[in-house]
């Protein structure tokens, strides 16, 4: 299993998360044994130093491919990341949608893509793309380029159903509302054949609805961290 988040998701939308600049967020994601996160524009919005120190304490992959520091030109993260699952070679790829966000460069996203899939997906099975765009230019995306298997959509465009685009299936988890995030769970069923394409391919919401049970330690932390606060 891969826990994958798209992006926007250490501040925005709670007084503690906001007042840790993100931090209480990255010590649950790192609870929750996440594997990766694309970065996106509210994200950036912390600052580079500041968003270097949550990149830093997170014990999983912070991933964008074509976001660039305005000081030093250099990417701020890692582009993809790759797991090895199943007995496949599965690549991460993250990616930015366009935003001005001050002291970031952030590079078109197609191009960037273009440029990128060929020399992942010649080195891996699978490519799983995180992406903080919305779901009508994550369609054009895949439209364009070639090599993407599962591409995990951020923004404020609801998608309840995933769907095929070319080869490659479509998802997206979020139901844009203030104070959403933490209300549902995507669920991605793949399977994929000996040369690692797609063969079956299903999407669940999940609401996390009080029938589900608190998680006894992580409830206990999250009240415990209520200092934070302070």
């Amino acid at each position: 299993m891969l826990v994958l988040d798209a992006g926007d998701s250490l501040v925005g939308d709670g007084n503690l998360a906001d007042r840790s600049k993100g931090a209480t967020s990255v010590e649950a994601m790192n609870r929750l044994g996440y594997d990766a996160a694309a970065l996106g524009p509210k994200d950036l919005a912390l600052g580079e130093e500041v968003l270097r120190k949550r990149m830093a304490e997170a014990r999983f992959a912070f991933l964008s491919a074509n976001v660039r520091a305005a000081g030093t030109g250099e990417l701020l993260a890692q582009a993809y990341v790759v797991r090895e699952i199943g007995g496949h070679r599965v690549a991460i790829i993250g990616l930015t949608e366009k935003a001005d966000v001050p002291g970031f460069i952030i590079d078109d996203p197609l191009e960037t893509l273009r440029r990128l899939v060929p020399e992942v997906a010649a080195t891996s099975d699978i490519v799983i793309l995180l992406t903080h765009t919305p779901a009508s230019q994550t369609r054009q995306l895949l439209q364009a380029v070639q090599g993407i298997d599962i591409a995990v959509s951020g923004g404020v465009e609801p998608l309840p159903d995933g769907e095929m685009v070319g080869e490659a299936f479509l998802v997206h988890a979020d139901v844009p509302s203030p104070g959403h995030a933490g209300r549902y769970l995507g669920l991605v069923t793949a399977v994929f054949d000996g040369q690692g394409r797609l063969a079956e391919h299903n999407q669940e919401i999940v609401a996390l609805m009080e029938d589900i049970p608190e998680d006894p330690a992580m409830l206990d932390w999250l009240i415990n961290k209520a200092p934070y606060m302070e």
